[in-house]
């Protein structure tokens, strides 16, 4: 081996150690902010990328072309990159020259116009792990919300990872970080296609759920304040315990003719990715089923069902849902059926579900026989047994929306929509 050949393979390995340190030493991103209010667009995430500018790691603002990085000048700038003519653009620059690493120290922006003035900017370093689903709620109902489970890294969107509604059917459902520095909600075969129904008002960010407002698409693009996105890392406990605590003797007798009630271990084996419970002593299972439901089944497979919950994809069977039975003619919701992890008994909170909406008003006889109502007194929620038809458990639901959802329309349901006549 020459000369030549070992001082450039030491150069090499030298290069890459220097490298493989900067990564160890630096975190993956930074958090500029600030409050000077001249200077909106230069605040937020910025990440590292895979190359260096004065042999210091340069970070880059998630889809946009802001950057964090050391200038010519050996002074941490936030803005433009250097290869751009940087008089011509805001940006960011520390007073102190030869640092490591950006501080909070006294920095100067500039805008376009070439004014300056002295900003205490504040930089902190910023950690960030995908979960594995991501839970968008909405307030009303909405075809788009529901559970999104990661993609595989093999299925990233331009370094960064994507989110699929599930279950899954047909087209999909997909939450990602668009070429434009949002993070959409989207109905198509990939990021580039397909209806876009919701995107995040902030551009940039590394995450979803950061965003503090969304746009949904009603018509028009319309502001929502009543969408959030939550993060969620499933937890499964050794096992699960189902249990009854109504009152209903007929539904109670079911249930226990049925061998639901009681302890179910978590087995060594999945269904659909996700774990099998078993009831102890009995062939009774519960696991999630491909169209997102949770059941109780004798057979781990798509077949008769005995119990299930409408889980919407989720993870985990929901804390804050009902369970119905699978009857014969017509399905029968029960209400004070619980499945908690066994160390965690008792009654979880409900949300209000299945309701109806009462109006208890006061009246009153005014002048002339005119009747008068003094007030709205209060809300009142039922739980229904029956459903209003026979469902089929395991049959995976028709995920597309209507083509009067698709311009936007019937977005928002709720139970008390209908005409109300003046008395």
């Amino acid at each position: 081996m020459t000369n030549m050949i070992k001082i450039w393979l030491a150069t090499t390995f030298i290069l890459n150690l220097l490298n493989v340190t900067a990564k160890d030493v630096f975190p993956d991103y930074y958090k500029v902010n600030y409050s000077n209010s001249r200077f909106p667009t230069l605040q937020g995430f910025y990440k590292q990328e895979d190359y260096t500018h004065q042999g210091k790691p340069v970070y880059k603002k998630p889809r946009l072309n802001q950057y964090l990085y050391c200038n010519k000048d050996d002074k941490w700038t936030v803005g433009v990159k250097w290869t751009s003519k940087e008089d011509t653009e805001d940006r960011l620059t520390m007073e102190d020259a030869g640092n490591e690493e950006p501080t909070n120290s006294a920095w100067f922006g500039q805008k376009s116009d070439r004014s300056f003035e002295k900003i205490n900017v504040s930089i902190t370093e910023f950690s960030l792990e995908y979960p594995e689903y991501y839970e968008v709620k909405v307030i009303g109902s909405h075809h788009f919300e529901g559970f999104y489970e990661k993609l595989p890294e093999s299925e990233n969107y331009e370094a960064f990872p994507v989110f699929t509604k599930r279950p899954k059917v047909g087209a999909k459902y997909l939450l990602y970080l668009h070429p434009t520095g949002e993070w959409q909600i989207r109905l198509g075969t990939s990021p580039i296609d397909g209806t876009l129904y919701a995107k995040s008002t902030q551009k940039g960010l590394p995450s979803p759920e950061l965003s503090k407002d969304w746009n949904v698409w009603k018509d028009t693009w319309k502001a929502s304040n009543n969408l959030t996105v939550v993060a969620i890392n499933p937890v499964y406990p050794a096992s699960y315990t189902a249990a009854y605590y109504g009152q209903d003797q007929d539904i109670s007798y079911q249930l226990q003719s049925l061998n639901v009630l009681g302890n179910y271990a978590k087995q060594s084996y999945n269904h659909n990715k996700l774990p099998v419970y078993k009831q102890e002593g009995t062939l009774l299972n519960l696991f999630r089923v491909s169209n997102g439901n949770w059941v109780f089944s004798f057979n781990v497979s798509e077949g008769e069902v005995k119990l299930y919950q409408e889980s919407k994809g989720s993870p985990t069977p929901l804390q804050n849902k009902h369970w119905k039975l699978n009857g014969k003619k017509e399905d029968i919701t029960i209400c004070e059926f619980y499945v908690n992890p066994t160390n965690q008994p008792g009654k979880p909170d409900y949300q209000r579900e299945n309701s109806n909406i009462i109006l208890i008003v006061g009246i009153s006889w005014g002048a002339g026989g005119v009747l008068i109502v003094l007030g709205v007194v209060g809300l009142i929620s039922f739980c229904h047994k029956k459903s209003r038809g026979k469902e089929n458990p395991i049959e995976v639901p028709t995920e597309e929306p209507a083509e009067d959802e698709a311009d936007g329309e019937g977005l928002y349901e709720t139970n008390f929509d209908g005409f109300y006549e003046t008395l």
